[in-house]
């Protein structure tokens, strides 16, 4: 978690879909593991932005990992 201004929704939208990086993160996890991996974005104006990656752990129970910005 980042504690920056944070986007809203709609700049939050616009930035996955323009850029290309976030993209490749999530197809390649899509191409790893299938459905039960994702990147989940949240943001609150004025409060920062957090980004979670997840993906199967090994044994086979899904993990939370918790992308810190600037960490």
């Amino acid at each position: 978690r980042d504690t920056g201004v944070g986007v809203s929704a709609q700049e939050l939208l616009e930035g996955r879909t323009v850029g290309v990086g976030l993209g490749n993160v999530e197809r390649r996890l899509t191409c790893q593991y299938g459905k039960a991996a994702a990147v989940v974005i949240s943001s609150i104006l004025g409060s920062g932005t957090t980004v979670e990656i997840r993906m199967p752990a090994e044994s086979g129970v899904v993990e939370q990992l918790a992308v810190r910005s600037g960490s």
